[in-house]
């Protein structure tokens, strides 16, 4: 546990009204301080003081010879697929452009700040394995402090309070990174800068208010300062930028009635879809889990998607606007209702449970698809939406209410197969034992945050895994 974790314990003893560790200052003086300065010494201090109120067992705990919980075995893979030429380019082409710029900056700066030039590449390359898009793609959302999340009205409001010459340091902050996000540890992803003059990953701040309670405040994991959701700032708010007055473009059926979120606004609507070689691994997991099931002999091959999904309308379901559905070039128009398979009159794909082909009736198996990026969930909803996989999504950006309902229609409609989970928003404190199967799209930098993941379905409830 790393000091930026030790303010997670600051809400259970502020809950517990734990004195003196209920109070910031005494949590920062007696707790956090010491381990800052002497971390063995201020470790052990720590786990004193959690022997009085912490009762911890783990799935390996045994009474007697027998374990406490039963859960069915977990099987582990690891898939390691080849780029294709064309991606094995690019990504040598990504990393030539990174190594040029971190000599650059060597020569002109006396390598200042290359710390983080150097995560900010790697971050790069780490997408660069996932999906092109993510690196080239998606304009300012992946440029270092851009963002294209537009500021509500509350965040301006906020925003025009600061004194000027703040307001200009916190947006040089926000768009010129010095350092990585205090939670995660990465390089900041849709940047909020705090008035103490840390950035956060978007998400990772939502998660940090969220786990405050209802006082809606936390301490800084950097310098512990107490912080509120009116104590944020991204650029938009700083610039001032105002939230669009214009007409969004209809969703596609099936799709938002929030809008299209940030990668909508960043991304061209004129470019044709292109897929990944780990995009095309997940399609063929999905097929088979429902040919597995017998229920998938007639689907679509993964790789030549039909079209956008004409599921059912769900506020929950997709954040994918019209310009990101623009971008396949469909084959022809989608199936009448009454023509695919298995479906009933007047209800679509997703009405019907999945693919075409698909039989209808509650499936057993059910899978959880992590990433780390909420840029790389939005292209998956793509072609997911495209083979007509009923799908759900879990993210940081969304508010309580949205991700209660996403995982209520996981866990209770037979139809829904797959969950698209931000790995920031579900590491913790989320229970998903209906699905058996968990895909992480890409490895995070600490294992722990894995397994964390994939514990959110092998764990108390869970009666069947593969």
């Amino acid at each position: 546990m790393g000091p930026s974790q030790v303010d997670d314990l600051f809400a259970y003893f502020k809950f517990l009204r734990y004195k003196p560790y209920n109070d910031p200052a005494g949590f920062k003086e007696l707790i956090k301080d010491k381990i800052l300065h002497n971390p063995d010494n201020g470790y052990k201090i720590l786990s004193i003081v959690l022997q009085a109120i912490l009762l911890r067992r783990t799935k390996s705990t045994k009474l007697g010879d027998e374990p406490i919980v039963n859960l069915p075995p977990r099987e582990q893979e690891l898939i390691q697929p080849e780029f294709t030429a064309q991606e094995a380019d690019f990504y040598k082409t990504v990393q030539e452009d990174g190594m040029r710029a971190l000599e650059q900056n060597t020569k002109e700066n006396g390598g200042k700040e290359q710390y983080v030039n150097m995560l900010y590449f790697l971050l790069k390359m780490r997408q660069a394995c996932n999906h092109p898009w993510l690196v080239k793609g998606l304009g300012q959302r992946y440029t270092k402090g851009g963002s294209c999340r537009p500021a509500s009205a509350a965040e301006l409001a906020a925003a025009r309070k600061l004194e000027p010459e703040q307001r200009a340091r916190l947006l040089s902050l926000v768009q010129h990174p010095q350092a990585q996000c205090p939670v995660c540890a990465d390089v900041p992803e849709d940047p909020v800068v705090a008035t103490c003059g840390h950035v956060y990953c978007q998400q990772c701040a939502a998660a940090q208010l969220e786990g405050a309670g209802h006082e809606d405040e936390f301490l800084c994991s950097s310098c512990s300062v107490v912080l509120r959701s009116s104590s944020l700032f991204s650029a938009a708010a700083l610039q001032g930028q105002q939230p669009q007055q214009s007409k969004p473009a209809a969703p596609p059926k099936g799709g938002s009635k929030k809008g299209g979120g940030a990668a909508s606004s960043c991304l061209g609507s004129d470019a044709p879809w292109t897929t990944s070689t780990k995009v095309d691994q997940l399609m063929q997991l999905l097929h088979r889990v429902l040919i597995k099931q017998g229920a998938g002999g007639a689907s679509q091959p993964p790789s030549t998607p039909a079209g956008p999904s004409a599921g059912t309308p769900n506020p929950y379901r997709s954040k994918v606007s019209s310009k990101m559905a623009k971008m396949f070039k469909p084959l022809g128009p989608p199936l009448p209702a009454q023509q695919l398979p298995g479906s009933k009159a007047g209800g679509g794909a997703a009405a019907s449970g999945g693919p075409p082909g698909a039989a209808k009736g509650p499936r057993k198996d059910k899978v959880i698809v992590f990433s780390q990026w909420t840029s790389m969930l939005d292209l998956l909803e793509l072609p997911l939406g495209a083979a007509r996989f009923n799908f759900r999504r879990l993210d940081g950006t969304m508010s309580v209410a949205q991700r209660e309902r996403a995982i209520i229609d996981f866990e209770d409609q037979p139809d829904v197969l797959v969950l698209l989970v931000s790995l920031k928003a579900a590491a913790l404190g989320v229970n998903l034992t209906c699905a058996n199967h968990v895909v992480l799209m890409d490895l995070w930098w600490n294992p722990t945050v894995e397994e964390q993941a994939i514990d959110r379905a092998h764990r108390i409830g869970e009666c069947s895994c593969s």
